[in-house]
């Protein structure tokens, strides 16, 4: 079900975690895919969990961003190890007799890893989903709290 932006249901709880779950359940395919070549066999141990859960349609659980959360960091982890100071040539400024250079390192990812960027990427989307959703219960359950204690 799609909705807008200013639709009234769009920050429910239940239509977040649908959107996360869809969103999960197109990562599996990734999961197993060429990514999970990249991937150490503890980040391929998580990633399997994601799997599973997101076939079982439960993708959030008691922490808020649960496994997913858990891929994502992981995820940063390799990518992070992978990341080398490249050097690379920058115009600093200008003299009389034409440009002033200076060699800048900065860092890049290896090429090799772009399937896990953009796997990060995707899993952190839905990590967010689920936080709001996490942030939506919290705030009704708030409201719901204050009622009863102003009925009181």
């Amino acid at each position: 079900m799609d909705l807008c932006e200013t639709c009234a249901g769009h920050d429910r709880p239940e239509v977040l975690l649908s959107q996360a779950l869809a969103q999960a359940r197109a990562l599996a395919p990734l999961l197993r895919g060429a990514a999970a070549a990249l991937m150490d066999e503890r980040t391929r141990s998580v990633a399997r969990t994601v799997v599973a859960m997101a076939e079982n349609r439960r993708i959030a659980d008691d922490r808020c961003g649960g496994p997913v959360q858990g891929l994502v960091e992981r995820l940063d982890r390799v990518i992070a190890a992978s990341t080398r100071p490249v050097p690379h040539l920058c115009v600093v400024g200008a003299e009389d007799d034409g440009p002033v250079y200076e060699t800048v390192l900065r860092d890049e990812i290896d090429p090799a890893m772009a399937p896990l960027v953009a796997l990060r990427d995707q899993a952190r989307a839905v990590v967010e989903l689920i936080e709001r959703a996490c942030d939506a219960v919290a705030a009704d359950e708030a409201i719901f709290k204050m009622r009863d204690a102003m009925r009181r």
